[in-house]
């Protein structure tokens, strides 16, 4: 988890700096990042409009051009909060993992996607059981809510066993007690809206893409 909170706070600070990162740690009495941590959604923006959120200035509208919103695991994510992309402000407060996920999505320039993860998927667990698995779900485009086997994040063999055997629990494999998503308070929040919980967690649960990709690039990527 350690490991988890140093790689998500240089990704903080890669936006806005260390110090006004620090700031609105300190502000909001934050000691550890995780992926589940509410940060103003201006932290995608940069770091002049974080900064006026730290100095609560109040801003309104201006974000019909901002593609995060478009991404449906942030509308989700506000739904669930009760609110929608109307009533989103600079203040508006969403888990980090879900703004890294959108940030790499949409934000860099060179994996501008519209939403589609198959890129991700493709490059972590190549073309042929991507083919396998869009095939088996009757998918032909993949976005962050598709939801897919937990097995996705265990490795191609995982995956196949899961795909061979669509109507068994085990997936033929168990899940690592010491695999370290197991922890992550995002997949647990989740759990906990899908009425499961991580004793229920077999390699056949399904869960967002966007949230296994999250957890695949913070706990399981090898980049820094």
């Amino acid at each position: 988890m350690e490991k988890a909170s140093r790689k998500l706070y240089k990704f903080a600070t890669d936006l806005v700096g260390n110090r006004v990162l620090d700031v609105y740690l300190k502000y909001a009495g934050i000691k550890t990042l995780t992926t589940a941590t509410l940060v103003p959604i201006a932290l995608i923006v940069g770091k002049d409009a974080f900064e006026k959120v730290l100095k609560d200035a109040k801003q309104t509208g201006g974000f019909k051009k901002l593609p995060v919103l478009d991404d449906p695991l942030v509308g989700n994510y506000l739904k669930l909060a009760g609110l929608s992309t109307v009533n989103v402000t600079m203040n508006t407060l969403v888990p980090l993992g879900t703004l890294m996920l959108v940030y790499h999505l949409f934000m860099k320039k060179e994996t501008q996607t519209g939403g589609n993860l198959t890129k991700f998927v493709k490059r972590v667990y190549g073309n042929r059981i991507l083919d396998v698995f869009l095939k088996y779900q009757g998918l032909k485009t993949l976005t962050s809510t598709t939801l897919v086997p937990f097995a996705l994040i265990m490795g191609k063999d995982a995956l196949e066993k899961v795909l061979k055997s669509p109507g068994s629990q085990s997936g033929g494999s168990v899940i690592p007690d010491d695999i370290p998503v197991m922890d992550d308070p995002l997949l647990g929040n989740y759990l906990k809206l899908a009425g499961l919980s991580a004793v229920n967690l077999t390699p056949h649960t399904l869960v967002p893409l966007g949230i296994l990709a999250v957890l695949h690039d913070t706990y399981l990527s090898k980049s820094k």
